[in-house]
Parts: structure tokens; sequence; C-alpha cells
């Protein structure tokens, strides 16, 4: 992508209590103007359980903040079956040379649960 993007995709198999497992993972990204836009999945299953998740996103600078906005989605289904989603805002900026403070912010839902988390992240270089 002439240094602009990456793409990866990961296959894999498991064996676990005699029952055999798959799996495969993709990944994209790619700048666009000032953005990074990027995108990936997964797919598990094994025996009667599978599983999806995908995860799109962008990140951008609004003057000296990194913003990152992202959503998730993720489903299993097996004997239960559980399916939650979660939007989330991260704001990093430097504080200083050495020293960088992330704020970040995420709202779940989902068919039997949901919640709001809320964190802050310090980072120091040395």
């Amino acid at each position: 992508f002439g240094g602009g993007g990456s793409f990866s995709v990961d296959v894999g198999s498991t064996k676990w209590d005699g029952e055999t497992g798959l799996s495969l993972a993709a990944g994209f990204s790619r700048r666009i103007g000032g953005a990074l836009i990027s995108v990936s999945g997964r797919r598990w299953s094994r025996a009667d359980v599978t599983s999806l998740s995908a995860a799109p996103g962008v990140a951008f600078d609004v003057g000296p903040v990194e913003t990152r906005l992202g959503y998730h989605f993720y489903e299993t289904e097996g004997v239960t079956r559980l399916r939650s989603q979660s939007g989330d805002v991260a704001l990093t900026t430097r504080v200083g040379e050495k020293l960088s403070i992330t704020l970040r912010g995420q709202q779940q839902w989902g068919s039997n649960y949901g919640g709001t988390r809320l964190g802050l992240r310090l980072w120091r270089s040395f």
C-alpha cells in the first residue's frame, strides 16, 4: 500500500478436550488524509460453539490531541447466546517532553448487561 496501510490474516486450529477448533482473524488499516482508518474481525468455532467479533475505528489529530473513536461487536453462540456492543472515545495528549495522558470513555450494551467505563492513563518515557 505504499507505506500508508497494512493488512493481516491469521488462521489457526487447536484441539481441546478432543474437539478441533478453527479461527480466522483479519485486520486492515489505511491512512486516508489525516485519519487512520482500521477494521478488524475474528471468527472462531469449536464443536457447537461459535464466536464472531468486528471492530472498526478511526484515529485523527485535533490540534495537540490524538482522538480515537471505536466500535466493537461481539457475539458468541453455543449453550447460550451472548451479544454485546461497545463504543469508545480516547483522547491523548502530551504533558511535557516525556509524559502523556489519555482519557478514555466506553459505553457497553448487550442482551443481558451494559455499563460505562471511564479511564485515565499516564504514560512516561525514559
